[in-house]
């Protein structure tokens, strides 16, 4: 189950006789009543609200289809269901939302050792790899978060968002930027 960060609807999935066809049903916790939103043939999973509980960011695979895609629906509107970002053989899972709810974490997986770490814009549908280009074996990336305690990452961008993303891992294997020092008359 997936709750709404505002807890009136929650997130489930629900496959028919075993097909692992799964599907994602928007239950209203108050009305007690569910609706499917997803497009009731492809293996739809790992649904992520952002912190307004407008949208959701999801996984999923066609049938016959090759990797697993990255999704963005409305699920109280789910007709413009929109690609967020195409796989072409990997496995993609979004992992968290920034506070703004402007970027979406999320990892590549290659192999079962090794996994890319990306950042995508949702409006604009920018992506920004955030670990090395590099394919190495053992560099293994799971689970990235944004600070909630950063609100606006502008003027540094996304340098401020890789090294918020980064400090929340538990291994970081890649170098990270230089650290930022923050006074409250601004940055130094």
């Amino acid at each position: 189950l997936y709750f709404q960060p505002q807890a009136k609807h929650l997130v489930y999935n629900r496959d028919a006789d075993g097909d692992e066809a799964f599907q994602m049903y928007l239950y209203d916790i108050e009305k007690r009543s569910s609706t499917i939103f997803t497009d009731g043939k492809s293996r739809s999973t790992e649904p992520v609200w952002s912190n307004s509980g407008e949208l959701i960011v999801y996984s999923s695979s066609p049938p016959g289809g090759n990797g697993v895609s990255l999704h963005l629906v409305n699920p109280f509107d789910p007709k413009p269901n929109r690609l967020l970002v195409p796989s072409a053989g990997n496995y993609f899972k979004a992992y968290d939302w920034s506070p703004d709810d402007r970027q979406i974490a999320y990892c590549e997986f290659i192999a079962n050792t090794v996994s890319k770490l990306w950042m995508i814009d949702v409006k604009t549908g920018e992506k920004q790899l955030l670990s090395p280009d590099k394919r190495k074996d053992g560099e293994y990336y799971d689970s990235p978060q944004f600070s909630q305690d950063v609100v606006d990452f502008e003027p540094l961008g996304a340098l401020l968002v890789q090294r918020c993303l980064a400090v929340l891992f538990q291994r970081i294997i890649f170098p990270l930027p230089p650290v930022l020092h923050f006074h409250p008359a601004g940055f130094d």
